[in-house]
């Protein structure tokens, strides 16, 4: 992640402009640490083809080793063509393409990707995890991986007390395992979000995990079957 300094700078100078606010929340490494992670063990194929769902501000491909890789990158708010635009003219992100589109309606060839990677989008109440990965599983090739996140439904009143509940959706997680059964997927990991903020959030989410069992956010990595 050795590129974070001139990322942080691209968007305070193309982002914040015009979508204030969400600097600090791309431009935080540690965001990307439990993905970095996942691909790291399990995602070890060379030359893949890979779908960003919910791209945003290009972290992930700006910021993890993905450069020998083709990724197809998408987003339903074309603010972000500015970004990428900057970015492909300084030099970056040439194995890449961008173009807008909404996730329920995009489509593509089947057996088309290696990796799709659902960039927070299960947060939207307006979406159906259990719908878009049924329908990106056509996407996918054998043995293909799936990675998305979403928000616990059993720590909604500790949110809701903190005055940090925003009004996500929320899954329960023997939902989604049902969910990715129903699909015959194989599930390789399902981890805990422990803190992106700061030591004080770090320290109260790996609390809450340790001793209680419960994390708000999880990150699933799913297999499709061959």
């Amino acid at each position: 992640m050795s590129n974070i300094a001139y990322y942080t700078t691209a968007l305070k100078q193309y982002l914040e402009p015009i979508l204030p606010g969400y600097v600090e929340f791309y431009g935080n490494p540690k965001r990307l640490s439990l993905l970095y992670g996942l691909q790291i063990k399990h995602f070890n194929k060379n030359n893949a083809d890979i779908l960003n769902v919910g791209c945003g501000a290009f972290a992930i491909e700006m910021l993890l080793p993905l450069d020998k890789h083709h990724i197809t990158s998408f987003d339903y708010m074309e603010q972000y063509g500015v970004l990428y635009t900057y970015f492909r003219n300084d030099g970056h992100l040439q194995n890449t393409s961008f173009f807008t589109a909404d996730a329920q309606k995009a489509k593509f060839a089947e057996n088309s990707f290696d990796l799709i990677i659902f960039n927070d989008i299960f947060y939207e109440n307006a979406l159906s995890v259990a719908d878009l990965l049924a329908k990106y599983a056509a996407f996918l090739r054998p043995n293909g991986m799936m990675v998305f996140d979403i928000i616990n439904t059993r720590t909604y009143w500790i949110w809701k007390c903190l005055g940090k509940e925003v009004g996500h959706k929320r899954y329960r997680c023997s939902e989604i395992a049902q969910i990715i059964s129903q699909l015959n997927f194989g599930c390789l990991e399902c981890q805990p979000a422990l803190g992106s903020k700061g030591p004080l959030d770090s320290l109260f989410r790996r609390i809450l995990w340790h001793v209680f069992g419960l994390s708000n956010n999880f990150t699933y990595l799913i297999q499709k079957g061959d």
